[in-house]
């Protein structure tokens, strides 16, 4: 479905092959308090954590900063994870999403939760956090996994209006920061394959090809390949389709070309450092050709790190807060993937197949295994 481009590697095996027997896991829709280890601080319910510019340029010059921060009615008012990062605040006008607490009132955390350290008698804590991009974006990154594991598709839009901005301000803090992690070469950063972890907007909820918005459609994941050879990009795509009773995969071909990124669509968000303008002139569905009209995308990249890449929609028609996060992969393990989803029952007939004994879903499986192998129809 994703082919790579490398002349040694082995002849890859037919996709009817490798979604023989193939099977889903039913993914229950994880809490950040699960998914994060993270934990408030302070009693009481709190309003929605606010989206904001989390850091200005300057801030970020500065290794610590010592910050003031006040117990309310609400308690602080702020919430960290397992690295003591901010991951949303509500009352702390001085604290950033993405600082690094270190620590309280002169006391070190040293590896230490949070509230392990803080007096629950103060009403005023002096807080030494860390915005070192060295030391953050690593932090924010693994907040980044942790909010997506667990989701059982990558779109963020269904979720409850809290997570949903918890997730749109880390987000923001990782490209506040990311200038420090500009690559020199864009384009060979971007060679490889890519996995979508977490999106907000149409091109996460319908997909490049368009197909999950069809009704009760929905994308389950979604993967990018990028090389130097013709199709120099390629997407591959599963939808679940209740219609259908089982999933579908979409593949596009094209090209993509990697320049200067386009200006930002509003004032208070980065530019990216790199502008991805992808043309799609295929797309399958199911093995055949379903469309040749071109599809453009133009997009702004903004890379964390050599492992991840934030994208936002750029050009006529872009929606500001819409964004793809990407994470790096490897072709075999996006193509494990892609067979174990492939063809997985969805709906009812998800359903009718957890009715079936294991024994016999097993022996079903080796004989499919065996007719594969045996390429005997």
């Amino acid at each position: 479905l994703i082919t790579t481009p490398s002349p040694s590697a082995r002849k890859p095996q037919p996709p009817e092959a490798m979604a023989r027997g193939a099977k889903i896991s039913a993914f229950a829709l994880v809490t950040w308090t699960a998914c994060a280890s993270a934990f408030r601080l302070g009693l009481g319910a709190r309003p929605s954590p606010r989206v904001r510019r989390v850091c200005s340029l300057s801030t970020l010059a500065m290794s610590t900063v010592t910050v003031e921060v006040s117990r309310g009615l609400e308690g602080l008012g702020i919430e960290v994870n397992s690295d003591n990062l901010v991951v949303s605040e509500t009352d702390q006008p001085d604290l950033n999403v993405g600082d690094v607490v270190i620590s309280v009132d002169g006391e070190p955390l040293a590896g230490r939760k949070l509230s392990a350290v803080l007096d629950q008698e103060s009403s005023t804590y002096t807080f030494e956090v860390s915005r070192d991009p060295a030391k953050c974006l690593p932090a924010l990154e693994r907040a980044l996994l942790q909010l997506g594991t667990g989701l059982e598709q990558p779109s963020v839009d269904e979720l409850e209006d809290e997570q949903r901005a918890r997730i749109h301000g880390v987000v923001a803090a990782l490209e506040d920061m990311a200038a420090a992690a500009a690559p020199a070469n864009p384009l060979e950063a971007m060679q490889g394959f890519w996995k979508l972890i977490l999106g907000a907007g149409p091109g996460t909820t319908a997909g490049c090809s368009g197909m999950a918005a069809g009704s009760d459609c929905s994308l389950v994941a979604q993967w990018q390949a990028f090389s130097d050879k013709e199709p120099s990009c390629q997407v591959v795509e599963i939808i679940a389709d209740p219609l259908l009773g089982r999933n579908n995969v979409a593949a596009l071909k094209g090209s993509a070309e990697v320049g200067a990124a386009p200006p930002p669509d509003v004032e208070d968000r980065p530019s990216g450092v790199a502008g991805l303008t992808e043309t799609y002139t295929r797309t399958e569905v199911g093995g055949s050709l379903s469309t040749s009209d071109a599809k453009v995308l133009s997009r702004r990249c903004t890379y964390l790190s050599a492992q991840a890449r934030i994208c936002r929609p750029a050009g006529k028609g872009a929606v500001v807060g819409d964004f793809s996060i990407y994470w790096k992969t490897t072709a075999d393990a996006a193509q494990l993937e892609i067979a174990r989803l492939a063809d997985a029952k969805v709906g009812n007939a998800a359903e009718e197949e957890e009715d079936i004994p294991l024994w016999e879903r097993r022996l079903r499986d080796d004989n499919y295994d065996d007719e594969a192998l045996s390429e005997i129809p």
